[in-house]
């Protein structure tokens, strides 16, 4: 938000562009605060580099796309002002980056290893309907 609004109201850059470097801003400052604190109890099994790499491409398309698609209705049809409509774009996008960033960048990857809790759950001769007779 800092940077869209240095660029929109300082420097007069097009919201458009100022939505752009404002997203990829904030990808970088998400990715940082998320791997420091929101996640950091999920072992890394992968180089900063590339979890980074995973986390821009996913979270950075779904805010950019997102961001530039909400700023464009909010601000260039409807006039609303370009750090309300951000903030208005940010509400919408940061769910779908969470659920991303959650399942897809910083899962753990040592659940995928560990045996099945419920086994009844799992197909397989401990399955259901599959219980020895009584």
């Amino acid at each position: 938000m800092t940077v869209l609004g240095l660029l929109v109201d300082r420097w007069r850059v097009d919201y458009q562009w100022a939505t752009a470097l404002g997203v990829l801003a904030a990808v970088a400052h998400n990715f940082l605060w998320h791997r420091r604190w929101t996640w950091r109890d999920r072992p890394e099994s992968r180089s900063v580099v590339t979890t980074f790499i995973t986390f821009a491409a996913g979270n950075g398309l779904v805010s950019l796309v997102g961001n530039l698609v909400v700023m464009r209705a909010l601000v260039g049809w409807l006039h609303t002002p370009a750090v309300a409509a951000n903030l208005a774009a940010i509400a919408i996008c940061a769910l779908a980056n969470y659920v991303l960033a959650d399942k897809a960048v910083f899962r753990d990857r040592a659940l995928l290893l560990r045996p099945r809790l419920f086994s009844a759950w799992s197909p397989g001769p401990s399955g259901p309907g599959n219980s020895p007779p009584t």
